[in-house]
């Protein structure tokens, strides 16, 4: 799992749309499509906006109405997933 301090890289083979309301990402790659909530894909759109993971939490804090402890734990296994799935990469400072 990547730490609040990584770098989100995006990954040159996923094209992904927003569609009625949930992101599509696929992987041009391996083929694969994945879906995200909306929820999900406002944070991926945080994570691409970088430079890091821990911005990524400021702005969607600010957002969102939840605690933040929750927020960054979310945000984390989500961040995790996606890198399983091959969406994007983190690089650790």
């Amino acid at each position: 799992m990547p730490s609040l301090a990584a770098r989100v890289t995006p990954v040159e083979q996923v094209a992904r749309r927003d569609i009625g309301g949930q992101t599509v990402a696929v992987h041009l790659g391996t083929g694969q499509y994945h879906s995200l909530n909306a929820t999900a894909g406002r944070m991926l759109d945080e994570l691409l906006a970088g430079p890091t993971v821990g911005d990524a939490l400021d702005r969607l804090a600010t957002e969102y109405d939840a605690p933040r402890d929750r927020l960054e734990q979310d945000l984390l296994e989500l961040c995790d997933a996606l890198e399983g799935r091959g969406l994007v990469a983190f690089v650790e400072p």
